[in-house]
């Protein structure tokens, strides 16, 4: 789909399983890049009000890290660590965290 959501089919010998975009949207590209805006947006505010703050975001994968990259970019940066994994260390550590 033109929006980064998807529909997907799986068939075996003996049935048919079918998803739409709203069965699958999880794991679409739209979604992926609407929780990055709403982080940054989130981070940017929360950054306005408490300067001395410090974002650390641990990222799943590379694809994950340049939707999120790009995020950043498009709303003129913000001040932040990227991991790539180690959430749990990155949660057990922070005083706050965005879900």
């Amino acid at each position: 789909m033109p929006d980064g959501t998807f529909s997907k089919i799986e068939f075996t010998p003996w049935e048919q399983r079918t998803w739409d975009q709203n069965d699958t949207v999880l794991e679409s590209e739209w979604y992926k890049r609407r929780m990055a805006r709403l982080f940054v947006d989130s981070a940017r505010h929360i950054a306005r009000a408490m300067p001395a703050v410090k974002f650390v975001v641990p990222l799943v994968n590379r694809e994950t890290r340049l939707i999120f990259e790009s995020a950043v970019s498009q709303a003129g940066g913000l001040e932040l660590l990227m991991l790539d994994g180690h959430s749990h260390d990155a949660i057990a550590a922070a005083d706050v965290v965005l879900v």
